[in-house]
């Protein structure tokens, strides 16, 4: 069945209870889905299902069904380290992007279908944004800032920073133009 609704461009879920946001639950609503997005629910999602030949069926009887979850602050490619030294300066970039595509797969497990990646290692979230919306990896939708823009009086992490230029986490930024510059590049 999995492989069928993975092939499929339109899936009907049918016979299970639909939280919808509202605080209602509805009983055995039908929701067609059309390339990953929820299209309608209702009778006119049974109705509409129709005119896809490659339709996939889903009985949910007993289940319940709701969009998507958003995780609007996230650093997808943080795990647990014992210390800001070794997130910042002793992680490669391979592991980095590792981490993230492992966690952009257990958030979607989750439930979270989209997120904000406030800033990352490496820039590793724009790639992994782009293996996503391409189909190498699963993973939510995602939203990322790249890497941090830090001036001498930001956080915790700019005390770990040098004065001038990159490093994994953040770029030093002290100026108007270059804090433009440096989000143009990102």
């Amino acid at each position: 069945m999995y492989r069928k609704m993975q092939d499929s461009k339109a899936i009907l879920f049918h016979s299970g209870k639909l939280i919808d946001g509202t605080g209602r639950v509805v009983t055995e609503e039908p929701v067609l889905v059309v390339e990953d997005r929820i299209q309608v629910t209702g009778q006119a999602a049974s109705e509409q299902s129709q005119v896809f030949s490659d339709l996939a069926s889903v009985n949910l009887k007993g289940d319940l069904l709701m969009p998507g979850l958003i995780d609007s602050h996230c650093h997808i490619s943080f795990d647990e380290p014992t210390t800001n030294d070794e997130l910042f300066f002793h992680r490669r970039a391979g592991l980095a992007t590792l981490v993230a595509g492992v966690n952009a797969q257990k958030v979607l497990r989750a439930g979270v279908t989209s997120i904000l990646d406030a800033d990352c290692i490496f820039e590793v979230g724009v790639d992994l944004r782009d293996a996503i919306e391409s189909g190498v990896i699963a993973g939510p939708r995602i939203a990322t800032g790249g890497n941090a823009l830090i001036n001498s009086i930001a956080g915790t992490a700019s005390r770990l920073l040098p004065d001038r230029g990159r490093r994994g986490y953040g770029v030093v930024v002290h100026t108007h133009d270059e804090i433009v510059r440096e989000i143009h590049s990102q």
